[in-house]
């Protein structure tokens, strides 16, 4: 099967997450071809730019965490922290699965800090920090799924083309993305 499908590889996370003897931490990464991934309490009516998706033949898929919609491609890794709601971990905070991150990617002279709302922000050339990673969580009454995306080198004008621009102005009770600006982590480092 292609190891680049959306479907195949949330599928994994979801095997990996109802996995009852896994008692420790597991991380999985991966990547996938061009997808618009919306949330579990999301309105993709109002999320994506429907033109946009068929015209360019992009796969939109539902994950089961919440959180905002996310574009995926080659060009972003997506990070899966997985570990069970035991005594071990009962201290574990969703910022410690970020700063594993943080500490991947210092060694490329990124300067990255976590943002608010469980996201990494990466130090533009400006100075100002922008967006390089939003995150979404899933709690089971055993394990946790804590998972994030990651810009590397995408298309930025396209993702806000598709995701910022176009969704539909309907009244629905599903969560709205809140857009922010972006930065791809190639931009300020040789990582691509």
């Amino acid at each position: 099967s292609n190891p680049l499908n959306i479907f195949r590889a949330l599928a994994i996370e979801e095997w990996l997450l109802r996995q009852q003897d896994v008692q420790d931490l597991r991380v999985y990464v991966w990547q996938s071809e061009r997808t618009c991934v919306i949330g579990r309490f999301q309105n993709p009516w109002r999320e994506v730019n429907h033109q946009v998706l068929e015209e360019q033949s992009i796969t939109l898929a539902r994950r089961i965490s919440g959180g905002g919609c996310v574009y995926q491609d080659q060009g972003n890794l997506n990070f899966s922290f997985l570990y069970p709601r035991i005594k071990e971990f009962q201290h574990r905070k969703f910022e410690d699965n970020l700063e594993h991150v943080v500490d991947l990617i210092r060694p490329y002279g990124v300067e990255l800090k976590i943002g608010e709302k469980l996201d990494l922000l990466g130090k533009a050339a400006s100075g100002e920090y922008l967006k390089v990673s939003g995150s979404a969580v899933k709690q089971t009454r055993t394990h946790v799924l804590h998972h994030l995306t990651l810009l590397v080198e995408s298309d930025l004008s396209f993702i806000k083309r598709l995701l910022h621009e176009g969704g539909l102005e309907i009244e629905g009770k599903g969560i709205k993305s809140r857009p922010a600006e972006m930065l791809n982590l190639s931009t300020v480092s040789d990582l691509s």
